[in-house]
């Protein structure tokens, strides 16, 4: 009975890791083609739907990768207030950031071993 127990929390975990890969794919690609449209509406919404997160963010990454994009939003917005051109350093930085957040998340044989 243990080992039933067991197995059946051990393929919950499974599933959840797998359903918040795909959550987290499908979150950061959302948030990359409202960065990328470039414009400083699409920025607002960007940093809204990353605000919105916030909960989700905090539990599922790690504190200072949430610190670190959350900053980068913030300075990806203010360049537009400073009159900066699309294209800017700042929007490159926060669709690299993440991509990479991205690309942490996915399986690997590293993040298993």
């Amino acid at each position: 009975m243990k080992e039933l127990v067991a197995g059946s929390i051990l393929l919950a975990l499974c599933i959840l890791a797998i359903c918040n890969i795909f959550y987290l794919d499908n979150f950061t690609t959302g948030l990359i083609e409202l960065v990328e449209i470039g414009t400083e509406e699409s920025a607002e919404a960007a940093l809204k739907k990353w605000r919105e997160n916030d909960f989700y963010t905090h539990v599922a990454l790690r504190h200072t990768e949430v610190d670190l994009l959350t900053a980068e939003m913030y300075m990806y917005l203010a360049s537009f207030h400073d009159g900066q051109p699309i294209n800017h350093p700042n929007q490159r930085l926060v669709i690299a950031r993440l991509e990479e957040l991205r690309s942490m998340e996915k399986i690997t044989l590293g993040t298993i071993f």
